[in-house]
């Protein structure tokens, strides 16, 4: 029926979102979640990059050289839909856009718009380096409670899946978790 579809479309939506969110900010095994991406990234620690007035762009660029050092290829930059918007809107001292509004990407990268990233915070890193499996299909379950519900025609609605999401040790380093801030204090070039 029509109402069984849309409320099937409605958990699967919601679901994508739970599953979003503890892939990225999972607290680990002793809650039964997965250890999340941005809670195994690594900070920016790079100290060899330094330029005049860094903009966004620059600490994204600057987040992929910390990932070339350690030998692996960032291959998407996440990040949330505001700071990408400034991004986009930015001007240059003479009124100039920094990033062309017609170019797809970052620095090459696919841009993965988010609100589960915080603004103000950047996850760049190597997709690659991540396992990510369903464990189960997506389940989803209807029923009365006997004891309270069913007498006031309410029915309950539980939407299950299993994934196994896992970033392995020796990658963890694969990705990059941090503000912009934090990355332009670190590559702001000391005046002499």
């Amino acid at each position: 029926t029509m109402l069984a579809d849309a409320i099937y479309s409605d958990l699967r939506q919601k679901m994508a979102i739970v599953e979003e969110t503890k892939i990225l900010y999972g607290a680990g095994s002793a809650s039964n979640e997965p250890d999340g991406v941005t809670t195994t990234a690594s900070a920016f620690t790079l100290t060899s990059l330094s330029t005049n007035s860094p903009t966004n762009e620059d600490c994204i660029n600057a987040a992929l050289v910390q990932l070339e050092t350690l030998n692996h290829m960032g291959n998407f930059v996440a990040m949330n839909p505001v700071d990408y918007g400034n991004m986009k809107i930015e001007k240059d001292d003479n009124g100039r856009p920094i990033i062309a509004a017609d170019r797809p990407g970052i620095g090459g990268l696919p841009v993965i718009k988010t609100n589960a990233i915080t603004a103000g915070y950047l996850l760049v890193g190597d997709m690659d380096k991540m396992k990510l499996r369903n464990a189960s299909d997506l389940k989803i379950v209807m029923g009365y409670n006997l004891t309270g519900d069913f007498g006031k025609s309410i029915v309950s609605i539980r939407a299950t899946r299993e994934i196994i999401f896992y970033v392995p040790s020796q990658n963890q380093n694969a990705f990059v978790y941090d503000t912009f801030e934090n990355i332009k204090s670190a590559i702001e070039e000391v005046a002499a």
